[in-house]
């Protein structure tokens, strides 16, 4: 046994002994528990973990199930089956050690799944609070979820997310490909951000960046979206698309290549702006609040008309 859920056996004397390859093991079954469960696989065989089944855990946000393979193989895996709980499900495992993992009855599932790739999900409300390191991060939360990482995010692909989440990142972001929103989220970065593609924000998207900002391609924002930058933020371009709002705060210094202003955008001027290639304006609105133009960085091509000072 594992009282203390450290992955490691308590007791000298296992509870029992012997080839599990034809067995199920159950977390716990048709029964309530006000403490967590953790299954953690070292060597062997075992042909079904189900993490919670037909059960009740009373823990709130923290982990409720977790399921570690550490070495071994199981035929297949579920964390949780009609299970309720205001807590996290939480399956890590390593490549060749699952056949399949079942989604169960996912409409109670809320938690982290950690694929054998390093292809981290979240799932539901969640509050992330060890650091991330993983090979891509996809957020799958519903319109109406919260996800926070209090802890540094790190990924050597991508990020996603679906349809209207609000995910806060209090740590630093660091992301080595391309990082992709879906509608309607609200996203807050009170770390630095650091994506090596390009940042595409989709519409009625609302995201406020706290701290200084590289993009290394284009940052990208849909229509009706709005985002403001309260730090230095640097990328190669910056693209607005009908009625979009860009806040360059009194705090904030955006340095681009080039940025293009489409229909009904506005843009909001109240710190410095900066850029080596072309500014264009396709009938929206640069409305200078008290910002400044770089000169040392002065465009060699402004085409918009609409300025307001």
């Amino acid at each position: 046994m594992d009282d203390n859920q450290d992955g490691a056996a308590d007791r000298a004397v296992p509870v029992y002994s012997g080839d599990l390859s034809e067995y199920t093991v159950n977390g716990i079954k048709d029964a309530d528990s006000r403490k967590p469960i953790r299954i953690t696989v070292k060597n062997g065989t075992v042909k079904n973990i189900y993490g919670a089944y037909n059960a009740e855990i009373a823990v709130s946000k923290q982990d409720a199930v977790v399921i570690d393979m550490q070495g071994g193989y199981s035929e297949t895996i579920i964390p949780l089956i009609n299970c309720k709980t205001d807590g996290y499900a939480r399956l890590e495992y390593a490549e060749d050690m699952v056949g399949t993992v079942a989604d169960g009855t996912y409409d109670e599932w809320t938690g982290y799944y950690k694929n054998y790739a390093g292809n981290i999900s979240i799932y539901g409300n969640y509050i992330a609070k060890n650091e991330i390191d993983a090979k891509s991060l996809a957020v799958r939360s519903d319109s109406d979820a919260a996800v926070i990482f209090e802890k540094p995010v790190t990924t050597t692909g991508s990020y996603s997310m679906s349809y209207g989440p609000t995910v806060t990142f209090k740590d630093t972001v660091n992301i080595g490909s391309t990082f992709t929103t879906n509608q309607r989220a609200e996203i807050t970065f009170e770390g630095t951000v650091d994506v090596e593609g390009t940042v595409s924000l989709s519409s009625y998207n609302n995201v406020r960046f706290k701290a200084p900002v590289t993009i290394g391609k284009t940052l990208t924002m849909g229509s009706s979206a709005n985002v403001i930058l309260e730090a230095d933020t640097v990328c190669d371009t910056v693209s607005t698309s009908y009625a979009t709002v860009l806040d360059i705060t009194e705090t904030a210094k955006l340095s681009t290549r080039n940025l293009s202003v489409y229909s009904m955008a506005k843009i909001y001027h109240r710190g410095i702006f900066a850029a080596t290639g072309s500014v264009t304006n396709s009938g929206g609105y640069w409305c200078v609040i008290g910002g400044t133009f770089c000169r040392r960085y002065r465009c060699r091509q402004y085409t918009f008309k609409n300025i307001i000072r």
